[in-house]
């Protein structure tokens, strides 16, 4: 596989084809932990994530609406 990828080939085009369409995935995958850290996330999600551990009733039992509008 390595020697039949050359950037000059069809092979290569199509590779570089595929990561550049994967590019904007791969942003958004590489900092996913901030978005479940409560400290780095937005305030809106915070009562969203302590659902989910049951610790909603501390903010005083939010509806789902409320949450996240």
């Amino acid at each position: 596989m390595q020697r039949t990828v050359q950037p000059e080939n069809l092979m290569g085009a199509l590779l570089q084809v595929m990561e550049d369409l994967h590019a904007p995935t791969d942003a958004i995958l590489g900092k996913i932990d901030a978005v479940f850290d409560p400290y780095r996330t937005a305030d809106r999600f915070v009562p969203f994530l302590a659902s989910w551990v049951d610790f909603d009733y501390v903010l005083g039992g939010l509806s789902d609406e409320e949450v996240l509008s």
